[in-house]
């Protein structure tokens, strides 16, 4: 990020960055991926919040945790992935052992 954006000092004296408008999908999709352009990870809206506002990005934008859910609720692949939620690996395991 470069120095000309606008700052904001939190209460632990630490120091967020605000984006321009135009680069917040970006930084979403990044933060969502958890930075790797290999291997995309999907994160859920937490991981991705956290990836925002941690001490690799250092990021923070009035209406952000909208702004990730709207992003994120439009993501495909990450809708495949809640859709088969914590049991859908076992429901995987289940018809590979009963169907052969």
């Amino acid at each position: 990020m470069s120095q000309s954006r606008p700052q904001i000092k939190m209460g632990d004296k630490s120091f967020k960055t605000i984006p321009y408008k135009e680069e917040i999908l970006n930084l979403i999709e990044e933060a969502h991926n958890g930075y790797q352009k290999e291997v995309i990870k999907h994160n859920g809206i937490k991981v991705t919040i956290e990836n925002l506002l941690g001490p690799k990005m250092c990021l923070y934008w009035a209406n952000m945790t909208l702004d990730v859910k709207e992003s994120l609720n439009s993501c495909e692949e990450s809708a495949v992935k809640r859709s088969n939620g914590p049991f859908g690996m076992i429901v995987l395991l289940i018809l590979v052992c009963f169907i052969g």
